[in-house]
């Protein structure tokens, strides 16, 4: 029976972890396309695999990033990191309570996921997973820690 609930559960994890393309747009176009792992649950993006490529199709180096998404199937979610998820998170979360601005100053202050995520689950009336996973579907997106 225990082996029965190990294979039901590794089913589970499988489904929900996936391969997905991340993509990172350069110099106004230039397209750097890796495989990556994605939680579709929780929208994490949990491995993104290493790219040799420094140079443009012309020899410029690479050195404006324009944009970061991931692919998974015909859905494309933009690839927020840390930074980026911090200031669209205080843009558009953070006017919930009479304390919006002490709370925008919590959430500028966190250093990383672990912190910003405790201080959100201190705040929201919602589970932290709920919450920051309805902010991803929201804005179509999904993170990843740098």
């Amino acid at each position: 029976m225990v082996h029965y609930w190990l294979n039901y559960l590794n089913q589970l994890i499988k489904q929900t972890n996936m391969n997905a393309t991340f993509s990172s747009i350069w110099n106004g176009g230039f397209e750097v396309a890796t495989d990556c792992d994605i939680d579709v649950t929780t929208r994490k993006i949990l491995y993104i695999e290493s790219s040799d490529e420094n140079s443009d199709d012309d020899g410029d180096e690479l050195e404006f990033l324009d944009e970061q998404f991931v692919t998974v199937g015909d859905l494309k979610l933009k690839a927020l990191n840390f930074d980026d998820f911090q200031n669209l998170w205080i843009d558009q979360e953070c006017e919930c309570t009479e304390d919006s601005e002490f709370l925008k100053q919590l959430i500028a202050e966190c250093d990383d996921f672990e912190e910003m995520f405790t201080i959100i689950g201190e705040w929201s009336n919602k589970p932290v997973i709920q919450r920051v996973t309805d902010f991803l579907e929201r804005n179509e997106a999904c993170y990843f820690e740098d």
